[in-house]
């Protein structure tokens, strides 16, 4: 692994070198773009991931930046919304005149992205967006200007659906997603293929839209069809919700969903409606592996990896009875990805 980083900051090295006189700033510096929902709906996502991004370039600062040159940061806020993504990848190349964009957290805000930065030729990676939209175009070809540091929901439906066979042996499951976010269709529909595939039945196949927060009528046609769990692949802002109404009317299946859950305000929305729910993620702070779980975030044993936005995010997340959720952890590694994403990037 040491070998392997060593080699990869050579090729980085390399490659800055040749990608740099395509960006603005001054001759002493480097400038990094960072896209996020610092409002809207899922802004806890954001200021996690812009808090990584923010801690990490600070320690690369401190220690001499890049080739000799500091690393400056323009960060804009999408609000969660394609358009505002779209304006903001604009700005980013065109007023800006950044080198590179790390972001955006949700699917549907990075899909857009990534086609005006593939466009202009400008590398990107995103820490947590999981749809295959976001690195691959609808002809199945790869946007070879484009990079993500996280699974991929083909990946993570898979995995939600062996769990709802194998840990809950379900055999009737119930499927509630918005049918106008790229992220949650996606998966929502990776899930039913997977389920399917394993021999489940889906007994119901319901949409909402982003702005509904009444779901009577759908849990009504769930509840009529008693299954023995219901796949939710939102965010934790509307699970929360339609865990809270479910429980309302006597709904008692199992709960699954995706990474999006992932958020303290989950308990904040649903209270004891979401206990008992599982969640996949790209991590767990209980994962007992060497290098993993807390550890992973500097909080145990201090590792070689482990980053300082999860050591500052895990102080205060302790300090407040919480543990670091996967999007503080997804946001550690983006300077570092930045790097391997582009050596291999050279390779190609």
């Amino acid at each position: 692994m040491r070998a392997r980083k060593v080699i990869a900051t050579g090729w980085w090295l390399v490659l800055v070198a040749g990608l740099l006189g395509c960006g603005g700033g001054t001759s002493n510096e480097i400038v990094i773009g960072h896209v996020a929902p610092l409002t809207g709906d899922i802004k806890t996502f954001g200021e996690s991931t812009k808090n990584g991004f923010q801690i990490a370039i600070e320690e690369a600062n401190q220690n001499g930046g890049l080739l000799g040159r500091s690393i400056r940061t323009v960060i804009v806020d999408d609000k969660n919304d394609p358009t505002e993504a779209s304006n903001a990848a604009a700005k980013l190349i065109n007023q800006d005149r950044i080198h590179f964009i790390v972001g955006s957290v949700s699917s549907k805000c990075s899909i857009p992205l990534s086609e005006i930065a593939q466009a202009n030729r400008v590398v990107m990676i995103t820490p947590t967006s999981t749809n295959p939209k976001v690195t691959v175009r609808e002809d199945g070809t790869r946007k070879d200007f484009i990079f993500r540091a996280c699974f991929t929901d083909p990946f993570q439906g898979a995995a939600a659906s062996k769990i709802a066979r194998e840990q809950f042996h379900a055999q009737r499951v119930a499927v509630l997603y918005d049918v106008g976010n790229d992220y949650v269709k996606g998966l929502a529909e990776f899930f039913r293929d997977a389920f399917r595939q394993a021999g489940g039945e889906i007994v119901a196949y319901e949409s909402y839209a982003k702005d509904d927060v009444d779901f009577s009528a759908l849990l009504t046609k769930v509840k009529a069809q008693n299954p023995d769990l219901i796949f939710i692949p939102d965010y934790y802002n509307k699970v929360g919700l339609v865990a809270k109404q479910a429980r309302q009317m006597g709904i008692t299946a199992q709960l699954l969903g995706g990474d999006g859950w992932d958020s303290p305000e989950m308990t904040k929305i649903a209270g004891d409606a979401i206990e008992g729910g599982v969640f996949t993620n790209h991590y767990s702070p209980q994962d007992p592996r060497p290098g993993f779980g807390r550890e992973a975030c500097g909080v145990g044993q201090s590792r070689e990896f482990a980053a300082p936005v999860a050591r500052r995010e895990a102080r205060e997340d302790l300090a407040a009875h919480q543990v670091p959720h996967a999007f503080a952890a997804a946001a550690v590694g983006q300077k570092n990805d930045i790097i391997v994403h582009l050596c291999l990037y050279s390779s190609d």
